[in-house]
């Protein structure tokens, strides 16, 4: 019974981790949404244009609105890269743990 107790425990501690980096995530994705306008602008202003210096000058403007708005673009990617190792570790664990393998509950 210690052993499911200790898995119990161990999944509330990294599922409260993963639910805050999730929160951030979605936050983060939710004034990424309320930019779309402003990003639609500075496209429009730009489109057509393909000189080196125009693209650069798009990405800066961009840029800039994201820093003033204080927005990581990849903040989506945020808790796949977070959360994903830490959930494979813990598989990995559980399934070389001997007492788990020795273990019965509920006569399974």
């Amino acid at each position: 019974m210690n052993v499911f107790l200790a898995i119990f425990v161990l999944l509330l501690i990294i599922r409260s981790f993963s639910i805050a980096v999730s929160l951030r995530s979605t936050l983060q994705n939710e004034k990424m949404s309320e930019l779309q306008g402003k990003i639609a602008e500075i496209n429009a202003k730009y489109k057509g244009l393909t000189d080196a210096y125009s693209k650069q000058k798009k990405s800066q403007e961009t840029m800039q609105l994201y820093k003033k708005n204080n927005v990581k673009p990849f903040a989506a990617f945020e808790q796949a890269l977070i959360t994903l190792p830490i959930f494979m570790i813990i598989y990995r664990v559980v399934t070389i743990c001997r007492p788990m393998k020795a273990t019965t509950l509920f006569n399974l």
